[in-house]
């Protein structure tokens, strides 16, 4: 498990690097897809802190709730329509509960809810520009960890009785590794962004 959390880290690590790189070329794409870049970089620090300080309950919770937010928040401001910003509102109480350690459902419903708008989002992109295309997968991959996180929660949470199944096991290498996927495909979406 300790290689996986470093293979992690040093696959975000490059691309954070690379987002700099192409940041330097162009800033102004990287303002006009802040949520990717923002997330990519909150994931880097989560994996950098479970590999300084293991597995703190605190810093997950709080990474369980700030993920989500980091991508789902930008998109919904950038939108026109009042229904967007209506939900919005919405993620405020649900941020708040989520937070509370003893919690677990409302964090499962916030990724759930960030999931479910992600993959809108996605399907809203197909039908727009080129341009607007070819970001399509990069937040489709994103709704997938989300999926991810949701299916690892459901496996290591403190509060189920069936944590300790040695199937339980299998399923989260199965897991990690789709993850694992997801950020090598990452890596390949994300010149997307910033070449035309």
């Amino acid at each position: 498990m300790i290689i996986y959390s470093y293979l992690e880290s040093f696959i975000l690590l490059v691309l954070n690097i690379r987002i700099y790189y192409y940041a330097r070329l162009d800033f102004n794409l990287l303002k006009s897809n802040f949520e990717i870049f923002i997330y990519i970089f909150a994931v880097f620090i989560d994996s950098f802190l479970y590999l300084v300080l293991g597995a703190n309950s605190a810093i997950t919770i709080l990474f369980d709730v700030i993920l989500p937010l980091s991508i789902i928040i930008p998109i919904l401001v950038r939108q026109k329509s009042r229904l967007p910003k209506l939900l919005l509102l919405l993620f405020i109480p649900i941020s708040y509960f989520a937070l509370i350690p003893t919690q677990d459902k409302m964090r499962y419903f916030l990724y759930i809810f960030s999931m479910i708008l992600l993959f809108i989002y996605s399907i809203k992109l197909n039908s727009g520009t080129s341009k607007d295309l070819k970001k399509s997968p990069m937040y489709l991959l994103f709704a997938l960890d989300f999926l991810v996180t949701i299916i690892l929660q459901q496996l290591y949470g403190l509060n189920i009785n069936w944590k300790d199944s040695e199937y339980v096991g299998f399923v989260g290498v199965v897991v990690l590794f789709i993850y694992l996927i997801n950020l090598i495909l990452a890596h390949v979406y994300i010149r997307r962004f910033f070449i035309n």
